[in-house]
């Protein structure tokens, strides 16, 4: 099946039009600095960020981790 690497990231492609692999794993960075290069280079399956409105667009770390996994989850359908 497909799978990859996927960066979540500001500048990624907006969540709703991402297209998740079938399997794979998910970098996250820290909250001010974001993913090293490196790790950006791991990411094979692309980059995914949350669109926000309003003046600070930010949300904990652990917070967007748990909405970019629950929509990879939904992408899945139950399998």
């Amino acid at each position: 099946g497909r799978g990859g690497v996927v960066a979540l990231e500001l500048q990624g492609t907006p969540l709703a039009e991402f297209r998740f692999p079938a399997r794979g794993a998910l970098l996250v960075g820290s909250e001010e600095l974001g993913l090293s290069p490196e790790a950006l280079g791991l990411a094979d399956a692309g980059r995914v960020s949350i669109p926000m409105a309003g003046a600070k667009r930010s949300l904990n770390v652990a917070v967007a981790c748990g909405i970019v996994l629950q929509a990879w989850a939904a992408s899945l359908g139950g399998r």
